[in-house]
C-alpha cells in the first residue's frame, strides 16, 4: 500500500542510531494505532535494531540500578499507544513467569546477556517451560499472548540492561506461580520516569 512504501523509505533514508530518532520513529509508527496492526510489526523490530546503543549513550542517563531488588523499571519515552522502558537487571536475578495481555513486547539487549524462558500456560497445573533462548547484546526478541507466557533471566555475574516496548500501553499484567500456576494481578512499577525517581503508578 502506498502508507506501507512511505514508512519503508522513510525508514531507509533515515539512519536510526540515536535514541531520540528511535523514539520518534516509534511514535510515528505506533501511536494512535490497533491492536491487530501493531502485532509483530517488522518495521518496530527494524528500528529498534537499527539502534545503536555503542553509539548514542543517551541511554545511560536512565540507568538506575537498586540492589535491593531484582531489577528496575525505567521508563524513557511515552505515547498514546506504548512504553519504551529500561530494564537494568542485577546479576543472578530473574522476572516472574508473566504474560501482556492486550499489548505486545519488543526486547532490545543494550548491555550483557539475558536469557528468555518461554512457558505453555495449562489449566489447573504449572507454566510448561517449552523453549529457552539466550539474547545476547543487539538481540530483539518479541512476544504477546498469542505466543505463550515468558520470564527474563539473568544468570551472569554482571548487570544486564535490555530496552522493552510495549505497545498498546502494559500497565497491568498476570504472574504466575511456577509451582502450581496460581495466578495474580500485578500493576506496572516504574522506579524512574523520564530519568526521575519516583513510586509506583
Amino acid at each position: 500500500t502506498q502508507s506501507t512504501w512511505g514508512v519503508g523509505i522513510w525508514f531507509t533514508c533515515v539512519i536510526m542510531h540515536t535514541l531520540a530518532t528511535l523514539i520518534e520513529g516509534i511514535t510515528r509508527l505506533l501511536d494512535n494505532q490497533e491492536l491487530n496492526d501493531i502485532q509483530d510489526n517488522e518495521k518496530v523490530r527494524e528500528l529498534l535494531l537499527a539502534f545503536d546503543p555503542a553509539i548514542d549513550r543517551d541511554w545511560e542517563q536512565f540507568v538506575y540500578e537498586d540492589p535491593s531488588c531484582a531489577y528496575t523499571r525505567n521508563l524513557i519515552a511515552s505515547g498514546s499507544n506504548y512504553d519504551l522502558i529500561l530494564l537494568v537487571w542485577n546479576p543472578k536475578v530473574q522476572s516472574p513467569i508473566h504474560d501482556h495481555p492486550n499489548s505486545n513486547c519488543w526486547l532490545r539487549v543494550v548491555q550483557g546477556n539475558v536469557k528468555e524462558m518461554m512457558y505453555e500456560c495449562v489449566e489447573n497445573g504449572p507454566p510448561v517451560l517449552v523453549g529457552t533462548n539466550t539474547l545476547t547484546t543487539g538481540y530483539c526478541a518479541y512476544i504477546n499472548d498469542s505466543l505463550g507466557l515468558h520470564r527474563v533471566v539473568n544468570d551472569s555475574d554482571d548487570v544486564g540492561i535490555s530496552l522493552h516496548l510495549y505497545a498498546p500501553l502494559h500497565r497491568q499484567c498476570h504472574v504466575f506461580d511456577e509451582t502450581n500456576g496460581t495466578k495474580s494481578t500485578r500493576n506496572a512499577c516504574f522506579h524512574t520516569i523520564f530519568g526521575e525517581r519516583v513510586g509506583s503508578i
